[in-house]
């Protein structure tokens, strides 16, 4: 099963509760190559700031894929997010208070 993880808070949460590697086991995994190659940086494990370098440990390997999104990709996503945002909050206005936009974001 394809796995998309667009955030790299997402990935930095895995590693740090230690079931990175497990999906990555199980799921092919793919991300961009900002949050593969810039912002994931280090992570805490058992309250200490673990360095990693992303890039060689998961990418060169071939355990994670890096995706890139053309301009039309962007704007069907972009269209997408708000359609479905729209039916969303019409049937559940809540959510615009409880959901930030990454969250909403990495849901769909």
């Amino acid at each position: 099963m394809e796995l998309w993880i667009l955030d790299a808070d997402i990935v930095i949460d895995l590693l740090e509760l230690g079931i990175f590697d497990k999906l990555v086991e199980k799921h092919e995994i793919f991300t961009s190559s900002i949050v593969a190659t810039v912002e994931i940086k280090y992570f805490y494990k058992n309250g200490v700031k673990t360095s990693i370098d992303f890039q060689s440990e998961y990418v060169k390997k071939g355990k994670v894929k890096i995706k890139e999104a053309t301009l039309d990709e962007i704007s069907n996503i972009k269209n997408s997010i708000a359609f479905h945002f729209r039916n969303i909050t019409q049937c559940f206005p809540f959510i615009l208070f409880n959901c930030n936009f990454n969250c909403f974001f990495s849901y769909f």
